[in-house]
Protein backbone atom coordinates (compact mmCIF):
# COMPACT_ATOMS: atom_id res chain seq x y z
CA UNK A 1 0.00 0.00 0.00
CA UNK A 2 2.70 2.66 1.03
CA UNK A 3 4.53 1.86 -2.31
CA UNK A 4 1.51 2.41 -4.51
CA UNK A 5 0.75 5.60 -2.62
CA UNK A 6 4.39 6.74 -3.10
CA UNK A 7 3.47 5.98 -6.80
CA UNK A 8 0.48 8.23 -6.57
CA UNK A 9 1.91 11.44 -4.51
CA UNK A 10 4.65 11.72 -6.47
CA UNK A 11 2.95 11.21 -10.16
CA UNK A 12 1.16 14.12 -8.84
CA UNK A 13 3.91 16.19 -7.42
CA UNK A 14 5.42 15.68 -10.94
CA UNK A 15 2.58 16.55 -12.87
CA UNK A 16 2.45 19.60 -11.11
CA UNK A 17 5.39 20.75 -11.76
CA UNK A 18 5.90 19.81 -15.47
CA UNK A 19 5.22 23.62 -16.48
CA UNK A 20 8.10 25.28 -14.04
CA UNK A 21 10.42 22.41 -14.37
CA UNK A 22 10.66 20.39 -17.73
CA UNK A 23 12.16 17.01 -17.59
CA UNK A 24 14.55 15.06 -20.15
CA UNK A 25 12.29 11.78 -20.83
CA UNK A 26 15.18 10.12 -20.46
CA UNK A 27 15.78 11.33 -17.26
CA UNK A 28 12.21 10.12 -15.89
CA UNK A 29 13.56 5.83 -16.39
CA UNK A 30 15.51 6.12 -13.77
CA UNK A 31 13.99 5.16 -10.22
CA UNK A 32 15.39 5.84 -6.73
CA UNK A 33 14.17 2.45 -4.19
CA UNK A 34 13.81 3.16 -0.66
CA UNK A 35 13.11 -0.41 0.85
CA UNK A 36 10.81 0.26 4.48
CA UNK A 37 10.60 -3.06 5.57
CA UNK A 38 9.90 -3.27 9.34
CA UNK A 39 8.40 0.31 9.13
CA UNK A 40 4.40 0.35 10.28
CA UNK A 41 4.23 3.11 7.12
CA UNK A 42 4.71 6.78 9.33
CA UNK A 43 8.15 6.85 7.94
CA UNK A 44 7.15 6.30 4.16
CA UNK A 45 4.34 9.29 4.62
CA UNK A 46 6.75 11.57 6.17
CA UNK A 47 8.91 10.83 3.49
CA UNK A 48 6.61 11.39 0.84
CA UNK A 49 5.45 14.61 2.67
CA UNK A 50 8.87 16.35 2.68
CA UNK A 51 9.93 15.64 -0.82
CA UNK A 52 6.12 16.96 -2.01
CA UNK A 53 7.93 20.40 -2.15
CA UNK A 54 10.60 19.28 -4.55
CA UNK A 55 10.26 18.62 -8.13
CA UNK A 56 12.18 15.39 -8.73
CA UNK A 57 13.65 14.10 -12.00
CA UNK A 58 13.34 10.86 -11.16
CA UNK A 59 10.67 8.45 -9.86
CA UNK A 60 10.65 7.12 -6.41
CA UNK A 61 9.31 3.80 -5.15
CA UNK A 62 8.67 2.38 -1.11
CA UNK A 63 9.14 -0.59 -0.77
CA UNK A 64 10.07 -4.39 -2.36
CA UNK A 65 7.99 -4.87 -5.70
CA UNK A 66 10.03 -4.08 -8.60
CA UNK A 67 10.06 -0.23 -10.13
CA UNK A 68 9.26 0.48 -13.89
CA UNK A 69 12.55 0.99 -15.52
CA UNK A 70 16.22 0.54 -14.67
CA UNK A 71 17.06 1.60 -10.60
CA UNK A 72 19.33 4.51 -10.15
CA UNK A 73 19.94 3.10 -6.39
CA UNK A 74 18.50 1.18 -3.52
CA UNK A 75 18.28 2.08 0.04
CA UNK A 76 17.51 -0.54 2.52
CA UNK A 77 16.39 1.32 5.92
CA UNK A 78 16.84 -0.45 9.21
CA UNK A 79 14.89 1.11 11.87
CA UNK A 80 16.83 0.99 15.23
CA UNK A 81 16.39 2.56 18.64
CA UNK A 82 16.56 6.20 19.58
CA UNK A 83 19.31 5.88 21.96
CA UNK A 84 21.64 3.73 19.28
CA UNK A 85 23.82 5.57 16.88
CA UNK A 86 22.94 6.51 13.16
CA UNK A 87 25.45 4.18 10.53
CA UNK A 88 25.51 3.13 6.75
CA UNK A 89 25.55 -0.26 5.97
CA UNK A 90 27.43 -1.94 3.08
CA UNK A 91 25.54 -4.23 0.89
CA UNK A 92 26.48 -7.02 -1.06
CA UNK A 93 25.23 -7.21 -4.85
CA UNK A 94 25.98 -10.19 -6.85
CA UNK A 95 29.76 -10.28 -5.72
CA UNK A 96 30.44 -6.27 -5.65
CA UNK A 97 29.93 -4.38 -2.64
CA UNK A 98 28.40 -0.95 -2.27
CA UNK A 99 30.09 1.58 -4.56
CA UNK A 100 31.49 4.26 -3.53
CA UNK A 101 29.71 7.59 -5.04
CA UNK A 102 26.25 5.65 -3.12
CA UNK A 103 27.93 6.21 0.12
CA UNK A 104 29.67 9.78 -0.76
CA UNK A 105 25.93 10.20 -1.63
CA UNK A 106 24.47 9.75 2.20
CA UNK A 107 27.43 10.94 3.85
CA UNK A 108 27.04 14.18 2.27
CA UNK A 109 23.11 14.20 2.41
CA UNK A 110 23.65 13.81 6.15
CA UNK A 111 26.03 16.88 6.41
CA UNK A 112 23.71 19.26 4.59
CA UNK A 113 21.01 18.38 6.90
CA UNK A 114 23.40 18.36 10.16
CA UNK A 115 23.16 14.98 10.54
CA UNK A 116 26.06 12.89 11.89
CA UNK A 117 26.21 9.46 10.75
CA UNK A 118 28.86 6.74 10.45
CA UNK A 119 30.07 4.15 7.97
CA UNK A 120 29.91 0.59 10.15
CA UNK A 121 31.08 1.05 13.54
CA UNK A 122 32.40 3.62 14.60
CA UNK A 123 34.63 2.60 17.45
CA UNK A 124 36.46 1.02 14.89
CA UNK A 125 35.59 2.08 11.28
CA UNK A 126 39.14 1.10 9.71
CA UNK A 127 39.46 -2.12 10.95
CA UNK A 128 35.63 -2.89 10.19
CA UNK A 129 36.07 -2.23 6.50
CA UNK A 130 38.92 -4.28 6.25
CA UNK A 131 37.04 -7.31 7.62
CA UNK A 132 33.84 -6.61 6.07
CA UNK A 133 35.96 -6.94 2.65
CA UNK A 134 38.20 -9.65 3.78
CA UNK A 135 35.13 -11.96 4.62
CA UNK A 136 33.30 -11.02 2.20
CA UNK A 137 30.20 -10.11 4.88
CA UNK A 138 27.57 -7.26 4.41
CA UNK A 139 25.57 -5.22 6.90
CA UNK A 140 23.10 -4.83 4.60
CA UNK A 141 20.66 -7.31 2.99
CA UNK A 142 22.80 -9.06 -0.43
CA UNK A 143 20.94 -9.51 -3.32
CA UNK A 144 21.67 -10.60 -6.69
CA UNK A 145 19.20 -7.81 -9.10
CA UNK A 146 22.57 -5.46 -10.08
CA UNK A 147 21.11 -2.47 -8.27
CA UNK A 148 23.79 -0.01 -6.49
CA UNK A 149 22.82 -0.44 -2.92
CA UNK A 150 23.80 0.88 0.30
CA UNK A 151 22.04 0.24 4.05
CA UNK A 152 21.16 2.60 6.63
CA UNK A 153 20.03 2.23 10.11
CA UNK A 154 18.91 4.97 11.58
CA UNK A 155 15.89 6.03 14.17
CA UNK A 156 12.67 6.32 13.12
CA UNK A 157 12.47 9.82 14.35
CA UNK A 158 15.20 10.99 11.95
CA UNK A 159 14.69 8.34 9.10
CA UNK A 160 12.49 10.89 6.63
CA UNK A 161 14.66 13.84 7.48
CA UNK A 162 17.67 11.78 6.21
CA UNK A 163 16.12 9.79 3.44
CA UNK A 164 14.69 12.90 2.03
CA UNK A 165 18.37 14.41 1.93
CA UNK A 166 19.86 11.37 0.38
CA UNK A 167 16.87 11.14 -2.39
CA UNK A 168 17.50 14.88 -3.55
CA UNK A 169 21.16 14.53 -3.61
CA UNK A 170 20.65 11.15 -6.04
CA UNK A 171 18.31 13.04 -7.94
CA UNK A 172 20.98 15.26 -9.11
CA UNK A 173 22.79 12.65 -10.68
CA UNK A 174 21.65 11.92 -14.74
CA UNK A 175 22.90 7.88 -14.40
CA UNK A 176 24.69 6.06 -12.16
CA UNK A 177 28.79 6.49 -12.37
CA UNK A 178 30.66 3.98 -12.83
CA UNK A 179 30.52 0.99 -9.66
CA UNK A 180 33.85 1.66 -7.73
CA UNK A 181 33.39 -0.28 -4.68
CA UNK A 182 37.14 0.02 -3.62
CA UNK A 183 37.07 2.39 -1.18
CA UNK A 184 38.00 3.41 2.18
CA UNK A 185 35.68 5.91 4.62
CA UNK A 186 38.23 8.41 6.69
CA UNK A 187 37.26 11.32 8.53
CA UNK A 188 33.51 11.51 6.68
CA UNK A 189 35.06 11.12 3.84
CA UNK A 190 34.95 8.42 0.74
CA UNK A 191 38.83 7.71 -0.51
CA UNK A 192 38.40 5.92 -3.86
CA UNK A 193 40.41 3.56 -5.55
CA UNK A 194 42.40 7.01 -7.17
CA UNK A 195 42.91 8.59 -4.07
CA UNK A 196 44.24 5.46 -2.01
CA UNK A 197 46.85 5.39 -5.46
CA UNK A 198 47.91 8.94 -5.13
CA UNK A 199 48.32 8.88 -1.17
CA UNK A 200 50.25 5.55 -1.99
CA UNK A 201 52.65 7.89 -4.16
CA UNK A 202 53.59 10.06 -1.77
CA UNK A 203 54.28 8.06 0.35
CA UNK A 204 56.99 5.43 -1.65
CA UNK A 205 58.05 9.12 -2.76
CA UNK A 206 59.10 10.41 1.16
CA UNK A 207 60.33 6.74 1.68
CA UNK A 208 62.37 7.09 -1.81
CA UNK A 209 63.87 10.40 -1.04
CA UNK A 210 64.84 9.41 2.67
CA UNK A 211 66.67 6.18 1.29
CA UNK A 212 68.34 9.02 -0.95
CA UNK A 213 69.50 11.06 2.22
CA UNK A 214 70.80 8.36 3.75
CA UNK A 215 73.27 7.23 1.09
CA UNK A 216 74.33 10.90 0.21
CA UNK A 217 75.59 10.02 4.42
CA UNK A 218 77.13 6.52 2.85
CA UNK A 219 74.49 4.85 5.01
CA UNK A 220 73.01 1.59 3.93
CA UNK A 221 69.55 1.17 2.05
CA UNK A 222 67.74 -1.23 4.52
CA UNK A 223 63.75 -0.20 3.40
CA UNK A 224 64.45 -0.90 -0.70
CA UNK A 225 62.96 -4.19 -0.05
CA UNK A 226 59.81 -2.82 2.61
CA UNK A 227 59.58 0.18 -0.54
CA UNK A 228 58.80 -1.89 -2.92
CA UNK A 229 56.82 -4.21 -1.43
CA UNK A 230 54.95 -1.31 -0.14
CA UNK A 231 54.82 -0.16 -3.85
CA UNK A 232 53.35 -3.82 -4.83
CA UNK A 233 50.72 -3.92 -1.86
CA UNK A 234 49.46 -0.46 -3.14
CA UNK A 235 48.66 -1.33 -6.65
CA UNK A 236 47.49 -5.09 -5.82
CA UNK A 237 45.08 -3.85 -3.19
CA UNK A 238 45.19 0.39 -1.70
CA UNK A 239 42.20 -0.15 0.20
CA UNK A 240 44.46 -2.89 2.70
CA UNK A 241 47.80 -1.49 2.28
CA UNK A 242 46.37 2.22 3.05
CA UNK A 243 45.37 0.58 6.19
CA UNK A 244 48.03 -1.98 7.51
CA UNK A 245 50.94 -0.06 5.21
CA UNK A 246 50.83 3.12 5.73
CA UNK A 247 51.38 3.46 9.85
CA UNK A 248 55.11 1.39 9.15
CA UNK A 249 55.52 4.15 6.52
CA UNK A 250 55.21 6.96 8.71
CA UNK A 251 56.70 5.72 11.78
Amino acid sequence: MIAISGWIVLAAGTAASADAAPVDDELRQWSVVVDLRGSDGGVGADLLHDLERTPLRHRLALGVGPPDGPVLARIDVELIAAGELPRILGAAVGGRRTPGWLVHAVLRAADSIGYDVAFGDRRSSWIGQLVARATGTADAAARDDGVPAVGVAIPSRDASRLLAAVVRRLDGLAAPPGWEDAFLVVGGRVWLRRDLYWLGLVLWLALFLAARRRRRRQDSDDDREFRWTAAAAWIVSPVFATVLVSLPVVF
